[in-house]
């Protein structure tokens, strides 16, 4: 394949789509890994917990 303007192959499209279903899969695991970790922190330290949320919700605010 000729190289394009930025000296990176282009890349087919079923490489584009096994690389989206691979980010897909990643993401879900992070999430799936995040969701566990909260719900221990409310578990074991529900006042940790609360501070974290009020924190990211000014910040997001």
């Amino acid at each position: 394949m000729a190289a394009n303007r930025g000296g990176v192959a282009p890349v087919s499209a079923d490489v584009q789509n096994d690389v989206t279903l691979a980010l897909d899969g990643i993401e879900g695991r992070i999430a799936q890994n995040l969701v566990h970790r909260a719900s221990a922190l409310v578990d074991t330290e529900p006042d940790r917990a609360v501070a974290v949320l009020r924190r990211w919700l000014h910040e997001t605010s």
